[in-house]
């Protein structure tokens, strides 16, 4: 085997692991953790993170119907509350 296909074969490999990496640190970002859908109306929990606006609506009106406290999503440990208010720069970017 000549020794380009084998540097061709290494720079493919580590295109590959880049593309993978950019593609996760999308998805990490642009995902709601708890529909698990591209983000469309985006708002900035207390954690930090980004949620789909219906959905983290939903889970703290459950979570308070059992009683339970919420939970963060970002940290496994309790939010002292979820105040979910909009993500403009997220939106942007999703745009």
């Amino acid at each position: 085997m000549p020794t380009g296909s084998v540097q061709d074969a290494a720079v493919e490999d580590e295109a590959t692991r880049i593309k993978r990496s950019i593609n996760d640190a999308i998805e990490d970002e642009l995902v709601c953790p708890i529909s698990h859908e591209l983000l469309v109306d985006a708002v900035t929990a207390e954690d930090g993170r980004l949620y789909e606006k219906v959905a983290i609506e939903e889970h703290i009106r459950q979570t308070r119907e059992r009683g339970g406290g919420i939970p963060s999503f970002a940290r496994d440990e309790p939010a002292h509350g979820l105040a979910p208010c909009p993500s403009i720069a997220s939106t942007q970017h999703i745009e």
